[in-house]
């Protein structure tokens, strides 16, 4: 399958054509789309990131998503773990080096500002 055939499969429900067509070009760069959809980038994530995988478009706007969301309730961690499993582990280790990892896995936290400060979301980033 060639990448325009992929590009033309994405699902850009809920997008401006004018913000999808910029997303098709981030992506065909090599850039990282989210900023051309920060408010739609989660929902386009999950309902694209195989696509996006094979596309090798997945992992800066993944990472931004999951940073800068605030809870992901509606997606489960199932899901946020097959996305985390489509990524290329290389590509993220390179966007956000793990310098310490303990035993044989490394987490990704997110901590949440607030009263409680060390509350927060672990996923399973990284298995050796």
């Amino acid at each position: 399958m060639s990448v325009a055939s992929i590009l033309d499969l994405l699902e850009f429900a809920g997008i401006e054509e004018s913000d999808a067509q910029h997303v098709r070009a981030a992506i065909l760069r090599g850039d990282n789309f989210r900023g051309y959809i920060p408010s739609g980038a989660l929902d386009f994530i999950v309902r694209n990131y195989r696509a996006l995988a094979w596309l090798q478009a997945l992992e800066p706007a993944w990472l931004d998503c999951y940073v800068h969301s605030s809870h992901f309730n509606a997606y489960g961690i199932e899901t946020i773990k097959a996305i985390f499993d489509a990524c290329d582990r290389q590509r993220l280790r390179a966007l956000k080096p793990v310098t310490q990892i303990a035993g044989d896995r490394a987490t990704l936290f997110r901590g949440c500002a607030g009263a409680r400060p060390h509350t927060g979301n672990v996923v399973d980033l990284l298995s050796r």
